[in-house]
């Protein structure tokens, strides 16, 4: 199975885009006074043409490894032998403890980093993380980070079970 995996910051200050409003209107859009942010770890599984996520407080090793865990047992659950994915070069993907992971798991995760400053060869930067930001964040300003999180898997869900439904075209 291939996998291309990426991670975004979501924030309760809300990211300002040009957007339509009526002639004369100005629509408002408020922001809190302290910012505070989780991140989302997204994959894009291939063949199975699935979206797996997570949202955590942070970015570290020790998410990534819970990420890429979970994303080894679906690979198991779906009858494949092995994990191919692709990731960039953060700090945390080549971390000693994120490399002794991925050795412990060999047999069953094969790892390809992609050449540092390049987010357009990763399909999750390029489509995923874009869309998300512009049609959940954009615009819109969150009472909390629990209903900011809620939006963000409610909008995932939704995205998925799209992609699942198109027609493969290869």
């Amino acid at each position: 199975m291939l996998a291309f995996e990426d991670e975004t910051w979501l924030e309760l200050k809300p990211l300002i885009k040009a957007t339509w409003m009526e002639k004369g209107k100005q629509r408002k859009v408020l922001t809190p006074g302290i910012n505070r942010r989780v991140v989302a770890f997204i994959t894009l599984l291939y063949p199975i043409k699935a979206i797996k996520y997570n949202i955590f407080s942070t970015k570290n090793t020790f998410f990534f490894k819970r990420h890429v865990r979970e994303l080894v047992r679906l690979v198991h659950k779906k009858g494949f032998n092995k994990l191919i994915l692709v990731i960039d070069n953060a700090t945390y993907h080549r971390s000693k403890d994120s490399k002794k992971f991925m050795e412990q798991h060999r047999d069953e995760l094969k790892v390809f980093y992609l050449p540092t400053y390049a987010p357009e060869l990763n399909e999750v930067d390029c489509s995923i993380n874009r869309l998300l930001k512009a049609d959940v964040c954009s615009n819109h300003s969150y009472g909390s980070l629990k209903e900011l999180s809620q939006d963000v898997a409610r909008y995932l869900k939704r995205l998925n079970n799209r992609w699942q439904k198109q027609r493969d075209l290869t």
